[in-house]
C-alpha cells in the first residue's frame, strides 16, 4: 500500500511539473489543501505554508521584473501559475509525510541498498530536528534583541543561519562518528 502511495506522489508531482493548464493545477491545489485541512492540524499546516507564501511573493515579483518577453498581465499569470505548482507539490509532499510514518516510508524502500536506506533514514529524521533547531535559534536571537526588518531581511536571517549551520555540522560529525564506530563506511 505504501509503495502505491509513493508511486502516486511521484506521479502527481511529475504531472504537476509537466501540466501547463492553470485550471488543472488550481483544482489539484484546492483538493490537496482541502485534504490537508481535514487531516493535518491547523498550526502545522500554517507553519508549512508561511515560508511558501514568502517564496511565492518573490516568484511573482521576479516574473514581473525579469520576464520581459511577454506582457505584464501574462508575466503575472505565469508567476501565479508557477506559485500554484510549487504550492501544490509542496503541500502534496507535506500531506504524504504527515499521514505516513517514517518507518513506513523506509520500509517501502526496502529494495534499495542498505547504505541508501541508511542515508534516507538519517535525512528524513534530521529534517524535523533541523527545522526545530532553526526555530529555537530564532527565538533565542529574538530574545537577545534581534529585530526583523522588511527593508533588510538578510540582517535577521544571518544570525540564525550561522549557528544553525554550526549545529548541523556538529550533529553530522557526531552521526558520522557513531556510524564509523558501528562499522559503516569500512
Amino acid at each position: 500500500m505504501i509503495r502505491i502511495r509513493i508511486f502516486l506522489l511521484l506521479a502527481v508531482t511529475t504531472v504537476l511539473l509537466i501540466v501547463r493548464q492553470p485550471a488543472l493545477i488550481f483544482t489539484f491545489l484546492l483538493l490537496i489543501t482541502f485534504f490537508s485541512f481535514l487531516t493535518v492540524p491547523y498550526h502545522k499546516f500554517m507553519a508549512r505554508l508561511k515560508p511558501l507564501l514568502f517564496i511565492s511573493f518573490f516568484i511573482i515579483i521576479f516574473q514581473l521584473i525579469f520576464n520581459l518577453s511577454v506582457s505584464p498581465l501574462d508575466r503575472f499569470l505565469l508567476g501565479i501559475n508557477a506559485v500554484a505548482k510549487i504550492l501544490a507539490i509542496s503541500l502534496s509532499v507535506f500531506y504524504f509525510t504527515t499521514t505516513t510514518s517514517l518507518g513506513e516510508i523506509i520500509g517501502a524502500l526496502s529494495f534499495l541498498p542498505s547504505s541508501a536506506r541508511l542515508a534516507l533514514t538519517v535525512t528524513f529524521s534530521l529534517i524535523p530536528a533541523v527545522i526545530e533547531e532553526g526555530r529555537q535559534i530564532s527565538i533565542v536571537q529574538s530574545s537577545r534583541g534581534l529585530k526583523k526588518s522588511i527593508r533588510n531581511p538578510l540582517a535577521a536571517v544571518i544570525p540564525v543561519i550561522i549557528p544553525l549551520i554550526h549545529r548541523v555540522l556538529s550533529r553530522a560529525e557526531k552521526i558520522s562518528l557513531a556510524l564509523y564506530t558501528k562499522g559503516y563506511g569500512k
